[in-house]
């Protein structure tokens, strides 16, 4: 099927081409325009800043660390953090991890960033053990999975790791308009998906009812004029 094809079905369908056609050359586009963006528009660096403040492990070099971004993509902001954290750790205290459920990404993460561990699973059901991470990030994804789903990959990150943030669009009036502006800069798939994306967001009332019905011990704020922020510390 032809690029514009696929972008037809999605258009058709009101859904975004990572998820109908999570393998396709048009997927990796959007993926690569996230990446883009979060340099861009300051997001990593602003994601960074706020977990290096919050998180005492970070801000110990002498400790050995272990972090997980999951649901990474192409590892745009993996390779941002492993960046950040090598600078003042020696060989052998740090361990980076990217993982995604498209095969696609990870092939191409590991073709661009070697050092990291990238691993191709699906985050409902990790196989990783008890606390094994330190710190946990995930970044504009949680709009990609249903009210009864979210719950479910929240517990299972504050399982896997011991300080947890997890960054996603939140519902706003203006956040299509922000996609219009952006669009001479961006791929036709990667608005496509950003236009979706902001109609699908949960509002933070919503978040807020879904962590106290389900008893999640997150705190949740604003977080940049388009998002929300939820953390866990241990």
């Amino acid at each position: 099927m032809k690029a514009s094809d696929l972008l037809q079905v999605a258009r058709q369908l009101d859904e975004e081409i990572l998820d109908l056609f999570p393998e396709s050359a048009e997927a990796s586009r959007v993926s690569l325009d996230l990446d883009r963006i979060g340099l861009w528009s300051g997001l990593n660096r602003q994601l960074y800043g706020h977990i290096a403040r919050r998180s005492l492990r970070l801000a110990d070099a002498r400790q050995g660390l272990k972090v997980l971004d999951a649901c990474c993509g192409r590892g745009g902001l993996t390779r941002y953090l492993w960046s950040r954290l090598s600078r003042t750790r020696e060989p052998g205290q740090l361990d980076v991890y990217g993982v995604d459920w498209s095969e696609r990404h990870i092939a191409n993460a590991t073709r661009e960033a070697p050092a990291i561990h990238w691993l191709r699973r699906d985050m409902f059901q990790s196989g990783f053990a008890s606390g094994e991470f330190d710190v946990l990030v995930c970044s504009q994804s949680l709009h990609h999975f249903t009210p009864a789903q979210i719950p479910q990959l929240l517990r299972e990150f504050c399982r896997i790791a011991r300080d947890v943030y997890v960054f996603d669009l939140r519902q706003t009036r203006y956040g299509s308009l922000w996609m219009r502006l952006i669009a001479p800069f961006f791929s036709a798939e990667f608005i496509h998906d950003g236009l979706v994306s902001h109609r699908r967001a949960l509002s933070v009332e919503q978040v807020r009812g879904l962590l106290r019905e389900h008893a999640l011990p997150y705190r949740l704020q604003t977080f940049t004029p388009l998002g929300m922020l939820l953390e866990v510390q241990s």
